[in-house]
Order: structure tokens, then sequence, then C-alpha cells
């Protein structure tokens, strides 16, 4: 089939948003090509099989805990592609040292029992905050997450203070149980990328515990979602090459025309969309075609710092925690978080993340997919996904070092935690660094989270007051990537706000609701 070279909007990255993004502009009208750099599009969204062939694992993007929030599921009908989620009815857990463990539940009734048991002021301010939240979502998706965001603070005055805060400075001050106030930074950490002390970032503490029942994982796999909505644009009749990598974004006369492939072909556009970071997009364009001084600022755009360190397992049998001696509920959460038991341990940790060392603090997200969904392994087996916080680089050492010996380190000490995750039950074992997460996936090299979720680069300041928009200075160049508002993990949020504007610079049809 002869390709013409001409699209209304020419898309670059197959990642979550660039997915998003085209399946938008497709139901608009638009003629949308989408290119991606990898073998598979998804980006993150990603299923693979590194340990044993039949054992599925999710090495990328796995958390999704704003379905509720973000209607691009059903304004897409992508369960039209067979993408699905689950919803565990127990969410997360906090297992304590001293056998005990806070559980988090879908349903509020029984998460503040369980925060009851912590303390009777807890469970009222968790309450509290939950109503209040609760409250401002539906005027925080529509305002923030998809017109492009207004520097405005939430509208509820209790709310409106905790957003000049720290997590850690809210927390202290509305909560006394450090289980319960260490449970809420591990929720602001993955997925919101947010550390304890991050400055104007406090009122996430009121969005972690309204969101803190509406974790779901993908059906069948991240992938499967890539996969589905890779068919969803073929079907709308756009277009999407993988192993399709842009080496420059073709500017005539000041304006973004269109792309030039690896291999000299080019593309032209009426728009062309960027999913990557703001400096990537500006080298790709060519820096000249940008102020001196803008480019200088986009170079102090600061990166998250911290990165992850991933073990997957393949297990006979599925975990059996100590504290489930105690709430056999534990059992069935969908994730965990392992050995931060108070502020003063998420202290302790980022004292040697920011130091480069390698981190002696057990600080895991840990998740057994295939406890909530049985199609992730072999029939009768389990997968495990364990994410240990770690600096991106190490101090005086390589990660390639490290990786079979820290591996057996976070293997050991979730073990401490789950004594049946004996030699005997892991059937098999691998591990990624940060390095092979950004050999993989290059435009994590900003970051997890696409650059850091602090409070000057959140919202409408994110990445600068003047990119928030997402325009550039380059008339038809758009940036729609997670270094794009409104940060704090919420993807596909940039795709939807970059729909809007896309919709309104070329004529669209803009068929979604209003939110």
């Amino acid at each position: 089939m002869a390709y013409e070279n001409r699209w209304d909007v020419l898309v670059i990255g197959a990642g979550l948003n660039g997915l998003t993004l085209a399946n938008y502009l497709l139901k608009s009208g638009l003629k949308v090509m989408v290119l991606e750099r990898r073998l598979e599009s998804g980006g993150g969204l990603a299923s693979e099989e590194p340990t044993i062939t039949g054992f599925w694992h999710n090495t990328g993007h796995y958390v999704f805990d704003t379905i509720n929030l973000l209607p691009f599921h059903k304004e897409l009908d992508l369960e039209e592609v067979n993408i699905s989620f689950v919803h565990p009815e127990v969410q997360s857990a906090l297992p304590l040292g001293d056998g005990r463990a806070l559980v988090i539940y879908k349903d509020l009734k029984r998460t503040l029992e369980s925060v009851t048991t912590f303390s009777r002021k807890d469970a009222a301010a968790w309450q509290r905050l939950h109503r209040a939240a609760s409250a401002e979502m539906p005027e925080f998706s529509g305002a923030l997450l998809r017109q492009p965001p207004k520097p405005a603070p939430p509208k509820s005055g209790d709310l409106a203070r905790l957003s000049l805060m720290s997590p850690r400075e809210v927390l202290d001050e509305v909560f006394e149980s450090e289980a319960v106030k260490s449970l809420i930074l591990h929720h602001l950490l993955i997925p919101r990328g947010v550390a304890y002390d991050y400055s104007g970032t406090g009122h996430f503490v009121a969005f972690a515990i309204a969101q803190a029942g509406q974790g779901q994982l993908v059906h069948e796999g991240s992938h499967e979602m890539a996969q589905g909505m890779w068919t969803a644009i073929l079907k709308r009749g756009g277009d999407i090459w993988d192993m399709t990598e842009v080496t420059q974004i073709l500017v005539e006369k000041g304006r973004a025309v269109g792309v030039e492939l690896m291999g000299g072909r080019r593309m032209y556009g009426r728009a062309v969309v960027s999913t990557i970071d703001p400096a990537g997009t500006f080298r790709l364009a060519g820096d000249r075609q940008v102020k001196p001084e803008l480019l200088e600022r986009v170079a102090r755009f600061r990166p998250d710092e911290f990165s992850l360190f991933t073990v997957h397992l393949a297990l006979k049998a599925p975990p059996r925690f100590q504290a489930a001696a105690v709430n056999p509920d534990v059992n069935q959460a969908y994730r965990y978080g392992i050995g931060l038991e108070s502020v003063a341990d998420h202290e302790a940790l980022w004292g040697e993340v920011r130091s480069g060392e390698l981190p002696t603090r057990v600080a895991m997200f840990v998740s057994f997919p295939s406890v909530h969904d049985p199609s992730q392994a072999v029939p009768g087996h389990h997968t495990a996904l364990i994410w240990q916080v770690v600096p991106r680089h190490l101090r005086g050492r390589d990660w390639k070092n490290e990786r079979q010996g820290y591996m057996a380190t976070c293997i050991d000490r979730l073990r401490r935690y789950v004594p049946n995750l004996s030699h005997e039950n892991i059937m098999g074992a691998t591990a990624m660094t940060p390095d092979d997460m950004v050999a993989k996936w290059t435009n994590l090299a900003v970051g997890l989270f696409g650059g850091r979720n602090a409070g000057g680069q959140l919202g409408a300041f994110r990445p600068l007051p003047e990119l928030a928009g997402y325009r550039t200075p380059i008339p038809g160049l758009y940036l729609a990537g997670a270094s794009m508002p409104p940060g704090a993990g919420l993807s596909p949020a940039p795709a939807m706000a970059c729909a809007e504007v896309l919709a309104t610079d070329l004529k669209a049809k803009r068929w979604w609701a209003k939110h």
C-alpha cells in the first residue's frame, strides 16, 4: 500500500500519551500518524516474559489509580478493543515488623475500620480529607486534567492551605499514627512521584486519601492496553509505524511542518506533537529555532531525583504474609508498602538516595499481579513485582555490577515479611536497574515521571509557564509528554489536554464532553 506523505497531525512516540492523543484526534476527524522508535508501541505499557515462558511481567506502567477521574477509557470506547481493568477489593497494605498491618480497601467504610485500629483520631481525619478532596474531584479533573491548567489553589480553604505545605508537614499536623503517615507517603511516592518533603504538594495527601481505593490493573497485563489502543488507531483509519525513529523535526519559515526519519524519509503535517521531554524535542527541531533564554530555562528543568530497581519473580505458590495471621486480607492486597514504617524511615531513605548510596533501607512497592488476574501466570502459579526506591545514579559504583547482588538483597528483605518466599517457591527471577530502564525507554532519561513533581514543576508551572499550554514557541509544534501538566503521574492527562488545544488550533470537532 502506498502512503501519502501528508497528515493533519504527526505524533512522535507511541506510549500511553501518544496512543491516547492519536485516538482522540482520529475521533475528531483528523488524519493522524504515530511514529514509534521501538519495535512495539506502548512505551511503558509493557508485559513481557523475562523469567519463564507463560509468566507475564509488567515491566513498566502498572498502577492505574485515576480511571475514575480520567474518562479516556469510556470516551475512546476501549472496551471494544478488549481493554478492561481489575479493581481489587483489598487495595493496599502496610505490613509492619511487629506482625500487624494497616490495610486499605476499595470500600471506604472498611478502610476507616482498619485505620481506627491504629488511631480513632486518624480515622476521623482520613474521612474528613477524603470528603474534602472528593468534593473537588469533578472540578479538579475538568479544569486541571482537561483544559490547560490554571495556577489556582483548591477551592476548599483547608486544601488551599495544605497546597502550600509539604506532605510531611501536613501529615505531622493532621495524623498521629506513624503507620498511617507512612502508608500515605507510600501512595504519594508511587505512582505520584512525590517525596515526603516536596514543598507545595501537601494537598496531594488529601488526593492520595481520596484515591486510595481506586487502584486498578489491566486485565491480561499492561501491554494489552497498548495493543488495544494500537488496534483502535487502525480501526479509526489512523497510521502507526513502529521501528520508525524521528531524527529531525522539520521547521520551514519558522513553523514546524513535518519530520525526517532515520534513513532520510520526510513526512509532513499541519501539526507535529512530541511526547518526549521539551529539551529533547527542541534538539530535534534545532535549538536555533528557540530563544537561548528559553533553552537555558528548559535545561534547568529538574529531573526526578529517584528511580526504581525492579525485580520480577515467577512463583510456584501465592504469597503468605506474616501479618496475615492478624488480618487474612493482607494476602489479597493489590499493592504493598514494605519497609518504611514511619516518617523517620522515609527521611533516612531519602538521605541515602540523595547521596547516591545504594539504599540499605528497605523501601519497596510490591505487588503480586496474578493473585488478582490469574491470566498473568501459568495456571496455579504466580508472578511478583518488586520496586525498590534507589538513586538514578550511584556514587562510585556502576549499576551493572550491582544487579545480581542487589536483586538477592531485595528478595531476602521481602522474605522477612513473606516467609514462604523461599528458594523452592521462586522458579525464576530477573532484575532491571535504572540504567536498564533508560536503555529500554530513552524518554526516562528525564525521570520515571517526566521530571520532578515538586511545587514549582506542577500544573501551570510545568515544565515552564510559557510551555504549560502545550504549544511551543515554534508554531505547529506541540508537547504532550509526561513533562507536561499536570504532572504527579497523571497520564494520559497531558494527551487529553493537548487534544483540546489541537482541536482548537486545527478547527477540528471537539466531540468529547466538557468536564
